[in-house]
């Protein structure tokens, strides 16, 4: 193989690692209880079967509640063991097991929590082993890094609830509006009625000095 040959299956084993990694999504928003249903899928860069995916944890936030589903297991024969830290309820790490070597990539339903409604983005890492040993470390930071870890990020809360509120102000300022234009048609009709009875009177006056004369 000549240089150029060489330079072009590099960049190819390269662009081939960054391209595939680990990614967790979030099913919808957190319930009120905080957690949050996410699904991971490993993608297979093994020369044959997945073997293990295990999904590191954070220190911050601390999470407490790791729920696997069970239909990957029925569906596909892959177990899972959840680990928690030593001496604490703090979720160390979610390890996916391919006990019947399934072909394809590994794809899993989890719950976690609790999780707030503002989270930023939280990042986790991923080791995933193929059968024949090697191994693939999805942990470096920046999703342009050549293995990237994979990063949950919520959805944040929506403005409606400003909206609303600014409605509702806007309510309110009209109301003192119409009362006040009310008052001032009320003050205007008394004034009529002063300036007219005033007219009458007057007339009246004249009227009885002419008879008088």
């Amino acid at each position: 193989m000549g240089v150029a040959g060489t330079v072009f299956a590099g960049l190819l084993l390269v662009a081939t690692a960054a391209s595939a990694h680990v990614e967790i999504t979030p099913n919808g928003s957190a319930g009120p209880d905080g957690v949050l249903q996410t699904s991971i899928v490993a993608e297979n860069e093994c020369s044959g079967a997945i073997a293990t995916v295990d999904l590191v944890f954070p220190d911050t936030p601390e999470i407490t509640t790791a729920t696997p589903s069970d239909v990957p297991r029925l569906t596909s024969g892959w177990t899972n063991v959840v680990t928690t830290r030593t001496g604490s309820e703090a979720v160390a790490d979610v390890t996916w097991t391919n006990a019947a070597n399934a072909e394809g990539d590994g794809s899993f339903d989890l719950a976690i929590g609790p999780i707030a409604t503002d989270q930023d983005p939280i990042e986790f890492k991923a080791i995933v082993t193929c059968v024949d040993g090697k191994v693939f470390r999805w942990i470096e930071a920046g999703e342009d890094s050549e293995f990237p870890a994979p990063v949950l990020t919520i959805a944040k809360s929506s403005t409606a609830t400003t909206d609303h509120a600014h409605d509702e102000a806007t309510t309110d300022t009209k109301a003192p509006a119409s009362t006040t234009k009310k008052d001032s048609g009320s003050s205007t009709g008394v004034i009529v009625a002063i300036v007219a009875g005033a007219v009458v009177l007057i007339g009246g006056g004249i009227v009885l000095m002419r008879r008088k004369k």
